[in-house]
């Protein structure tokens, strides 16, 4: 089993890594407030999982995508899938909903996009907290693959009509908000 062990990022929170003893694939994780996450989407090959647009390299930069009922099923040993009550903690300890999806972004990788005003914005993030979103996008039964380096959506662990966190290029914001189950999105796990 991995640790987190080690350095300091920009805001003083704590990193480190975490081996997934199924595979072997190391994980970064990051503490942010009181809890510790994978700073990366699970890439665990589970059984009717999906790379984004079936390409395996898709998957090695984007983790792959998993509906809810696989995402529930697939935490290594020692991590769970957050409820909607941790991934709204994250995004407290992130300065709130309104400016935590511009601080968990990547500094790259984000499309750009078309603000009000017609001019073109740059959708990446400042990644200050080290949590590293990207936009892995989604897939759907009835659209297929779609908004890869636009949308990042992380499922939680809760049954009722909130469960996902999504961030976006085009806003500053994180939501958490319903997700259709059999969507397959990314997965980010927080440690027991």
């Amino acid at each position: 089993m991995g640790s987190a062990q080690g350095e300091e990022n920009m805001c003083n929170n704590t990193t480190g890594t975490f081996t997934d003893p199924r595979d072997g694939k190391v994980y970064k994780t990051v503490k942010i407030g009181n809890q510790v996450w994978m700073a990366e989407n699970l890439a665990y090959d589970v059984a009717g999982s999906k790379c984004y647009d079936n390409d395996p390299a898709n998957s090695k930069i984007y983790g792959r995508l998993y509906t809810w009922k696989m995402a529930k099923a697939a935490a290594p040993l020692g991590w769970h899938l957050p409820s909607d009550d941790e991934w709204q903690e994250l995004v407290n300890a992130a300065g709130g909903k309104f400016v935590a999806g511009t601080d968990f972004k990547t500094q790259n990788g984000w499309n750009k996009y078309i603000a009000k005003n017609g001019v073109s914005r740059n959708g990446n993030g400042t990644d200050a907290y080290g949590f590293s979103a990207l936009g892995g996008g989604y897939h759907s039964s009835s659209c297929g693959f779609r908004h890869k380096n636009c949308d990042g959506r992380w499922w939680s662990s809760s049954q009722g009509g909130i469960n996902a966190c999504k961030v976006s290029h085009d806003k500053p914001s994180a939501k958490i908000l319903h997700t259709v189950k059999g969507w397959f999105c990314s997965v980010r796990y927080v440690q027991d």
